[in-house]
């Protein structure tokens, strides 16, 4: 039988894995990791998932969803956008550096301005999408013939590796805060490479303020003086 902990995230956690929709759930109460309680324009009401369903055989009514259940599918899909920007965020300067060792020195290329590189880190990027996909199509099918909405925005119900085996409720929602927490910081981090290399025409590797972040410290110019 269940038992709902004592915590109100613990709950919704469980309540979401029974698949009983949370009673009186409203965004912004902190109970789905990532959480954060902010959302000045109020969007997270907005429910693009709702379903049209037929009242009486003559007039169609809006099915409305409990407000945790919306903000689930948008954690799901602020999820799906932080895993690419994760991968992105690693790939885009390890192309750059790449080019700069192995291509001759009078060509140049950038993320945003294009130009000759070298297809092994494209190809790793377009597997990684790929693999992606995958899993988020694996994911579907499982909540589709078997969870219902019995499941967390996010979960792809695959753990190869066992990462998660035996881990408590708890421990599981660090574990997503952490990866949305990433996701996120990602996605700032790969706007900021395209603006920059929007605004400057050079690759994100080559601007002299981000010498620290891609280079050994003993090799930035402004430290080798000092050795």
């Amino acid at each position: 039988p269940f038992s709902p902990p004592s915590s109100s995230s613990d709950r919704l956690h469980s309540i979401l894995k029974s698949s009983t929709p949370p009673p009186n759930s409203s965004p912004g109460t902190g109970s789905l990791p990532g959480d954060c309680g902010f959302d000045p324009l109020n969007l997270c009401v907005f429910d693009c998932f709702s379903r049209r369903v037929m009242v009486g055989g003559e007039r169609m009514r809006v099915e409305r969803r409990p407000g945790d259940l919306i903000m689930r599918d948008y954690r799901a899909a602020e999820v799906r956008h932080g895993r690419l920007a994760m991968l992105t965020s690693i790939l885009w300067p390890l192309q750059e550096l790449l080019n700069k060792a192995f291509l001759p020195a009078d060509y140049t290329f950038s993320i945003v301005g294009g130009g000759v590189t070298l297809p092994w880190v494209t190809l790793g990027m377009v597997g990684g999408m790929m693999g992606l996909g995958y899993a988020d199509v694996f994911a579907g099918v499982v909540q589709s013939e078997m969870t219902g909405e019995a499941y967390l925005g996010g979960d792809c119900f695959w753990d190869p590796l066992k990462i998660l085996q035996g881990s408590t409720i708890e421990e599981e929602r660090k574990m997503a805060a952490r990866e949305v927490w990433n996701g996120r910081f990602a996605m700032m981090a790969v706007l900021f490479y395209a603006v920059q290399e929007g605004y400057t025409g050079k690759a994100v590797v080559d601007l002299e303020w981000n010498e620290l972040f891609f280079y050994p410290i003993f090799a930035a110019k402004d430290i080798v003086p000092f050795l």
